[in-house]
């Protein structure tokens, strides 16, 4: 991500919070094409933490603005907002957050992050509070008696992308020690 592409997702950003009635087309004609042409496969990570903690940062603002909004938008918006946040979850930026250890277990991620105003979250905690709220909601979902294919789609793509990422595949972190973090997340949240 360049110091372009961040100052153009604030910009989307500005505007979808603002401009109710013209979010789906934004995120449809803007933000879901912006995420489909970036390479994340050819990631190079930056030597400027500042410059990397502005890219996490405006990534999870746009993951926290969709997810807060994704219950509340037409079903046929759905599909849209699920694009998005899995794009968002899979990019590269957050991959040094995927290898952090914690001493926290997963039920206490959203509940440290929660008793903490939004402005003093670090990006991990940050990060973490909207991984739980996603996988929250997506099981949340799965549990109502009619399940639709969006939805059904959208809690594989999340309990997939992770595993799937290619630098995973260069630099993995021990199979055992990843299925048993998604184990647990699983449990804390099912």
């Amino acid at each position: 991500m360049t110091p372009d592409d961040i100052q153009l997702l604030s910009k989307y950003l500005a505007k979808f919070q603002v401009k109710l009635k013209h979010r789906y087309n934004l995120l449809k004609h803007s933000v879901l094409p912006w995420f489909h042409q970036q390479n994340r496969y050819n990631y190079e990570p930056t030597l400027n933490a500042s410059f990397h903690e502005q890219a996490q940062s405006i990534l999870l603002r746009w993951w926290r603005a969709l997810i807060l909004r994704v219950q509340h938008v037409n079903y046929t918006e759905r599909s849209l907002y699920f694009e998005c946040i899995v794009e968002i979850i899979a990019r590269p930026e957050f991959l040094d957050f995927d290898f952090q250890q914690s001493d926290l277990e997963y039920s206490d991620w959203y509940r440290v992050a929660e008793e903490k105003d939004l402005a003093d979250r670090t990006p991990l905690a940050e990060y973490r509070y909207l991984l739980i709220a996603t996988l929250q909601y997506a099981m949340d979902r799965l549990n109502h008696k009619a399940i639709y294919s969006n939805m059904i789609s959208f809690c594989a793509k999340i309990l997939g992308k992770k595993s799937q990422h290619p630098t995973y595949s260069i630099n993995p972190p021990s199979s055992s020690f990843f299925l048993s973090q998604l184990c647990a997340l699983l449990r804390c949240l099912g």
